[in-house]
């Protein structure tokens, strides 16, 4: 459901170097494996935790609750917009 490819690239990296950092370091990989068993961590943070985490960020930015809709509906609206206006360059070439 939720891909690299479906976020604006750069929105997509600045939230999976922070989580990279809390949880996929050298000290913290052990423990990351251990719950996100039976998944590797990798998958885990980017199939769960990074939208998690954008919804958490949208959800504030709004004062809203996480389960509100408007949230994941303007979290579909800004992957459209950021694959727009912040495209892949990988992709392109």
């Amino acid at each position: 459901m939720f891909n690299h490819s479906s976020y604006g690239v750069q929105g997509f990296e600045v939230i999976y170097r922070a989580l990279l950092k809390m949880f996929l370091s050298q000290s913290k990989l052990g423990l990351t494996t251990q719950l996100a068993l039976p998944i590797s961590a990798e998958y885990f943070v980017r199939k769960v935790l990074i939208p998690e985490t954008a919804l958490g960020l949208i959800s504030e930015d709004f004062s809203l609750a996480i389960s509100d809709p408007f949230v994941y509906k303007t979290l579909l609206d800004s992957r459209a917009f950021g694959m727009v206006m912040f495209p892949d360059q990988d992709s392109l070439s």
